[in-house]
């Protein structure tokens, strides 16, 4: 099954945060990884008009792009969805991916990205 790739925007005047965005589908159930290590991430799960046709969208993380791992938030619990939703990423991996069990007609997932400014002078 193929994989969605992700789009990257970036915020006009905020060269610190990137927003990722993903439309999981029945032909597309995973998200192509991407590198977001050393940032702030939040994942918004679903999108107005989305159906997740009764699948299951889980948030992975991988620091060697081979062995992923589903996320958690900061009381522990797992990054998974299976209505629409948004939560901090507790974990920061170098990859994050989603990917859905089950086959969703279409989900959207955006994923934001706050990196560290530095010190202004």
């Amino acid at each position: 099954m193929a994989s969605a790739n992700a789009t990257r925007t970036t915020p006009i005047g905020d060269n610190s945060t990137e927003v990722w965005t993903w439309v999981l589908t029945s032909t597309a159930t995973s998200g192509n990884p991407v590198m977001v290590a050393n940032g702030d991430v939040t994942v918004q799960v679903g999108s107005t008009g989305d159906t997740f046709n009764a699948a299951t969208i889980a948030i992975e993380g991988s620091n060697d792009n081979g062995v992923y791992t589903t996320l958690t938030d900061q009381s522990n619990a797992a990054l998974s969805f299976t209505a629409n939703g948004l939560k901090q990423v507790e974990q920061k991996p170098i990859y994050i991916q989603p990917v859905a069990t089950g086959t969703p007609t279409q989900v959207t997932v955006v994923m934001t990205v706050r990196r560290p400014q530095p010190t202004r002078n």
